[in-house]
C-alpha cells in the first residue's frame, strides 16, 4: 500500500471526482474536444453552461501523458485523467470541478460516479493525510489468472543465486508477456518489485523456462500475505542500523502489523 499527499497548493475543498461515459470516447477525440489545442468546444461553450465568466479554462494536454490534461491558475488547478470510457477529475477547487463536470453534461451522456474509490485497477481511500492506494484486488486476480494463488509464498522476489544459462525455450509467450506487463503496472503500489520486473522485462522477445520461473518467484512474492517491517535506528544524525524483512506471521490487520514493527524496531 502507498500513501499519496494532496500536492502542495491544493485547498481544503478538494474535489476528486470518477465519471463514467456512457459514449465511445473516440467520439472525443473525433470531434476535437480533447486535442493539443486545448477543451475549448466544452470549456468556451457559453451555449453549453452558462455565461462565459463561469466557463471552465480550457485545459491543455500532457506533453508526457496523452490522457492527461490540465490548467493551473493563479486562482485554480484543475487535472483531468481519461482512459477508454472512464474519467478521472481533481482539482483545487470543486467549483472548478463542478464547472468542467457541468460543462461535459452538456455536450455527452456521463454518469457522475462520486468522489474516488476504484480506478483501473486502483482502490483509493481517502484519509486526512491524503490517499492510501492498493492494488490488492487486482494482484489477487493476477494469482489466480496465473494459476499461482495456491503456491508457497518466498521472502525476496528475486533470486540471490545465479539462474542457470543454459535453459529451453518458453513456449508460451502470449502467458509470459500479459504476465510481465501485469507486474508492471502493479509496481504502481509495490515499488518494491520493480528491479525483479525490470529483469524480466528484458526477456520479453525470447523468454526461457528460467525466465518463467523468474517471473513465478515475483507472484510468489506478491502472494505472501506477511507485512514487511522496515526500520532506520539514528544517532544523532548519523544512520547506525537498519533493516527491512518479512514479518515472521500474517497479521489480522494493518494495526497489528505496525505494533509488531514497533516491536522489531524497539527489540533491535
Amino acid at each position: 500500500m502507498v500513501s499519496a499527499e494532496v500536492v502542495h497548493g491544493f485547498l481544503n475543498d478538494l474535489g476528486k471526482t470518477q465519471l463514467k461515459l456512457e459514449n465511445s470516447v473516440k467520439d472525443l477525440l473525433n470531434e476535437g474536444i480533447f486535442s493539443e489545442d486545448t477543451v475549448d468546444t466544452v470549456s468556451h461553450n457559453p451555449e453549453s453552461h452558462g455565461s462565459p465568466k463561469d466557463c471552465t479554462p480550457a485545459l491543455s494536454a500532457s506533453k508526457t501523458d496523452t490522457s492527461l490534461f490540465y490548467k493551473v491558475t493563479s486562482s485554480a488547478s484543475i487535472y483531468f485523467l481519461i482512459y477508454v470510457d472512464g474519467i478521472l477529475v481533481t482539482g483545487s477547487s470543486s467549483t472548478t470541478v463542478n464547472q468542467l463536470i457541468h460543462a461535459l453534461g452538456q455536450e455527452f451522456a456521463i454518469k457522475d460516479l462520486g468522489p474516488l474509490h476504484f480506478f483501473l485497477g486502483i482502490h483509493a481511500t481517502s484519509t486526512s493525510a491524503g490517499l492510501h492506494l492498493s492494488q490488492e484486488h487486482y494482484i489477487t486476480n493476477l494469482l489466480v489468472k496465473t494459476k499461482m494463488k495456491s503456491s508457497n509464498p518466498c521472502s525476496t522476489p528475486f533470486a540471490t543465486v545465479a539462474p542457470p544459462t543454459q535453459s529451453p525455450d518458453f513456449d508460451d509467450l502470449v502467458l509470459y508477456r500479459s504476465t510481465v506487463g501485469a507486474l508492471q503496472y502493479a509496481t504502481i503500489t509495490r515499488p518494491y518489485i520493480t528491479f525483479a520486473v525490470n529483469k524480466a522485462c528484458q526477456h520479453m522477445q525470447y523468454p526461457s523456462e528460467a525466465d518463467w520461473s523468474a517471473v513465478k518467484r515475483i507472484l510468489r512474492y506478491l502472494n505472501d500475505r506477511r507485512s514487511t517491517s522496515g526500520m532506520a535506528i539514528f544517532m544523532g544524525p548519523n544512520l547506525i542500523s537498519w533493516c527491512s524483512r518479512k514479518q515472521k506471521i500474517v497479521s489480522r490487520s494493518s494495526t497489528e502489523a505496525e505494533y509488531r514493527a514497533l516491536v522489531d524496531a524497539t527489540s533491535e
